[in-house]
Formats: C-alpha cells, structure tokens, sequence
C-alpha cells in the first residue's frame, strides 16, 4: 500500500510519497512502477534591495527606544534568516509572546493577541512569478504613511493583505477564534496592523548580505569618485 502526504510551508506544497508492505517488495522486484514524488523545483532567492534596508534600519533606530520587538524573537531563527523581518512599533499591537519560525528564505512570525485575535505575519525570499494579469486582477489598497500597494482578501476567519517591499513578497493575516469579533468583522483592524508594520529585524545571515552589499557600493562609489576626479583633471588640463 502506498502513503502520501503533503507538507505545506507557507503556501508551497511538497508531496512525500512513502511505500510500506507488499508494493514495497513489488517495487524492488520491478513487477510495479515508484510511485512519483513531486518536489518543489528550488528557485534562486530574489534580490533584496539593501540599501532601502539599511536606510530603513537607521531612521526607526534614531527615533525608537531600545532593541524593539527584535529583542524577543529567538536569535537562532532570526539569524537563519535570509531576509528583512518585517516588525511592529513598540506600543500597540501585544508582542509579549511573539515568536519566529525561519526556515531560511521564508519565515513566518506569530503575535497572539487578547481575547483570541491572532496575528501571523510571512516573509518569502523564493516566489513563483503569477501569471499575466492574474495578480493585476486584483483591487489594490493604498494606506496613509504606507508607500507599497496592498492586496487585501477575507478569509473564513478574518482577513489577509499582501505586499511587496525591498524587492520580498510579504503578507499580513489577522484571524480571530470568533468570526464575529471587531477586529475581523471588517479589514479595519487589519489595515491599523499593516501600519504599524514599519520595522525590521536582521539575522546574522542578512545582516551578512547587508555589510557585503555596503562594502560594494562602498567600493563602486570611491571608484566612481575616482573617475570623476581624473575627468575634472583632464578637463582642466585642456
């Protein structure tokens, strides 16, 4: 007899076929064909665009006090991932018990809230492209204070928004164990989330990326102004 089973990691199914029993031996023998295992094709991760990062990074350092919510996330799973982790301010969303799973080029962050409102926030790096028109169909939403376009869907139990910043696919869910609570009954309370989604956190493996990447502007900028400097030189050799 052959079992299946599917694994699913934020949205990507990976199916796992397993063989016990007579089909097992069936299979060794060659009298029966392997059962077909679907993988996910792996995708180069896309390019982050550090330098909006890092810009970011330094404008909410300056205006907040202490660490922020990074300071609470476990520091083996932030430092495995490979991507900005989209935070909230301090103050008013519960972040006593946020907690990151990473597993790399994805993550996903969950913000229980009071009276059974949850909030889980994903950040993916690998991303298959959508077809044609297909994501176009779809209403977009502008927030004030929010620069990036959001996709907002409802959900059985509350609402989902989806968005793209420095160059990474990220949604927001905000789900409530009764349908009929405030904070789900209408995307409001989603959209109050998204704004205060305005920091970031970074591991050691992005931070990495992000230190390389300033050493290479870094190094084209002094080459550039070197450049420039010779030109101003000649020209005023002439």
């Amino acid at each position: 007899m052959v079992k299946s089973r599917s694994i699913w990691i934020l949205g990507m199914a990976v199916v796992v076929a397993a063989s016990t029993g007579p089909a097992e031996a069936q299979t060794l023998q060659g009298n029966s064909s392997p059962p077909a295992i679907l993988q996910r094709r792996p995708l180069p991760p896309a390019p982050v665009q550090w330098q909006a990062v890092l810009d970011r990074l330094a404008r909410v350092r300056a205006s907040r006090q202490g660490p922020g919510v990074v300071a609470r996330l476990v520091k083996s799973e932030l430092d495995k991932t490979e991507l900005p982790v989209l935070l909230p301010r301090e103050g008013v969303l519960d972040t006593a018990k946020a907690k990151l799973m990473s597993f790399g080029d994805a993550y996903a962050l969950d913000l229980p809230q009071a009276k059974g409102v949850h909030i889980t926030a994903y950040g993916n790096r690998t991303f298959l492209p959508a077809p044609a028109g297909a994501v176009s169909r779809r209403p977009i939403t502008r927030l004030k204070d929010v620069a990036e376009d959001i996709r907002i869907t409802q959900m059985e139990d509350g609402w989902t928004a989806t968005f793209s910043r420095y160059g990474m696919v990220y949604s927001l869910d905000v789900s409530c164990d009764d349908a009929a609570a405030p904070e789900c009954k209408t995307d409001g309370y989603l959209k109050t989330v998204i704004t205060q989604f305005d920091d970031v956190g970074l591991g050691a493996r992005a931070q990495a990326e992000a230190e390389r990447f300033r050493a290479n502007a870094n190094q084209t900028g002094s080459l550039v102004d070197q450049l420039t400097k010779s030109f101003r030189d000649l020209t005023k050799g002439g």
